[in-house]
């Protein structure tokens, strides 16, 4: 049987105490001299890890050696449902994952943890039929810094839950990308690509950042004239890497340009270099 969400994470920490509900140890992202990290099971039975020195849970899980999906159940979707029937009421799958009747109803279950949505995408198949949504929070630590934190809502049989496709991720806006007969403009991240699409481009992204470029299905590139631009820090060169490797796989082979916006700040991106240039005047 595969551990929970919970017990992955507790089985990471090893030295751990139980608090009431939830669990406390000591921080594996600081010189942590006290327990300062709270680990708890949410409702959807994901794991919630709050470092009251004000690590990012990212930092948390990496020092870890764990995912960040690691924190989130796993739904066997090769079981079939023994009730059949549709039923507005959330069931609960394995792992003590719910499922849905609808991905409002899931991003609603997750507010009910994280606090209102700062924003949320929606990715579609070939039909233009939603099969995935990515949502983002952002909240501020001790120092003022804002912290970002995005969790999956997927389409399965029978409704929506709380993670990842069954399958590979869709390119974003996918439906736009098959359209459209010239250059296929790639980003890192639904913002930048929003922002390139609201001035003309055919623009498309892989979920889940730099790092899951792996996770989705490129084909529809295949013999397309790409252009990909990496954000301004040795992450977006690393995925501009991720994605030109996997282009090449693709038959027939897309012609690929790199292409380096000027100006860029360490760590800027698309957004950053229309905003400057819209800012000062440039067209």
């Amino acid at each position: 049987m595969n551990a929970t969400p919970l017990e992955t994470v507790l089985a990471a920490i090893g030295d751990y105490r139980r608090s009431g509900k939830s669990y406390k140890a000591r921080c594996p992202a600081h010189d942590d001299h006290s327990p300062s990290l709270s680990i708890s099971a949410t409702e959807d039975g994901s794991v919630r890890l709050k470092c009251w020195t004000g690590c990012a849970t990212v930092a948390v899980v990496t020092a870890l050696g764990l995912k960040m999906r690691d924190l989130f159940p796993r739904v066997d979707l090769d079981r079939t449902p023994r009730n059949s029937k549709k039923s507005r009421a959330p069931s609960t799958a394995k792992g003590n994952a719910k499922v849905f009747p609808s991905a409002k109803a899931a991003v609603a279950c997750l507010e009910k943890n994280l606090g209102r949505r700062t924003a949320f995408w929606t990715y579609t198949d070939a039909g233009g039929d939603p099969v995935a949504v990515v949502v983002r929070w952002d909240t501020k630590d001790d120092e003022g810094k804002t912290c970002k934190t995005f969790r999956p809502v997927s389409k399965i049989d029978g409704g929506w839950r709380i993670g990842d496709p069954p399958g590979p991720w869709p390119l974003y806006r996918l439906p736009d990308l098959l359209r459209s007969t010239g250059p296929v403009h790639v980003v890192e991240g639904e913002k930048c690509a929003d922002a390139l699409r609201a001035l003309g481009f055919t623009v498309t992204t892989s979920a889940h950042g730099a790092k899951s470029a792996k996770k989705t299905d490129w084909s529809p590139l295949a013999g397309r004239e790409v252009v990909i631009l990496p954000d301004h820090d040795d992450a977006g060169a690393r995925y501009a890497d991720d994605v030109i490797e996997l282009l090449g796989h693709l038959s027939p082979r897309p012609s690929i340009k790199i292409v380096h916006l000027p100006g860029l700040p360490d760590g800027g991106d698309a957004v950053d270099f229309i905003a400057e240039r819209q800012g000062g005047g440039h067209e």
